[in-house]
């Protein structure tokens, strides 16, 4: 595995070099992709769901779709946040928001793992608006786009209530904390800050693979 990680990483470094020009010039695709598209359709997003998660207002949304969200997929109503995040918001806000439940001990570490397998698709402005309108000029070829990249993700999520295997946990009382928190500066400072780290790795991406793709 690290020899041929090894390998992979030289051939592409020696690939760069070789076609330094045109590495450069994707690269600027790359940023203007993010400046344009990636960065107006995520960050918003990035920074509500942070918000969500702070003010416990996700977990108030549980308790409306609690029973709902144990039926359909196996898991307590305090991970609806998660998906109603990721269907409308897509990566990385869902798998954020479905991290940050995790880390605050509103979940358990297998009802995140379950969240993750279906709560990362593409958003839905990106793939109305970038991918319909502005590569295809059609909003809808983007919006059927949309509906079938959100039901196989909810397709995923039945179906993996079946495989995965979550030994000594129940979903049937799940823990939710009482009532909204305080929310102050420092709080939407945090949301802000934590939403720019995250929009700076998802940009970092993008503009990695468009140098080394030439996309």
């Amino acid at each position: 595995g690290q020899v041929g990680f090894c390998l992979m990483s030289t051939f592409c470094f020696v690939l760069v070099l070789r076609n330094a020009d045109a590495a450069i010039e994707y690269m600027g695709r790359g940023l203007t992709l993010c400046a344009h598209t990636v960065i107006p359709s995520l960050f918003p997003f990035m920074v509500i769901s942070e918000l969500l998660v702070a003010s416990g207002a996700g977990e108030a949304l549980g308790r409306l779709f609690s029973g709902i969200m144990r039926r359909v997929f196996g898991i307590s109503g305090a991970g609806a946040s998660a998906v109603f995040l990721g269907s409308m918001c897509g990566f990385p806000v869902g798998a954020r928001t479905a991290v940050g439940l995790y880390d605050r001990g509103v979940i358990s570490k297998a009802e995140c793992e379950h969240l993750l397998t279906f709560t990362s698709s593409p958003s839905s402005a990106f793939l109305i608006t970038a991918v319909g309108v502005s590569l295809y000029n059609s909003r809808a070829l983007g919006v059927t786009l949309y509906c079938v990249v959100l039901g196989c993700g909810l397709l995923t999520g039945f179906l993996a209530r079946f495989f995965l295997h979550r030994t000594g946990e129940s979903t049937e009382h799940p823990h939710f904390p009482s009532g909204l928190r305080a929310c102050g500066v420092e709080t939407f400072t945090g949301a802000v800050s934590g939403a720019a780290t995250g929009m700076l790795t998802v940009c970092a991406y993008v503009i990695f693979f468009s140098a080394l793709t030439g996309a």
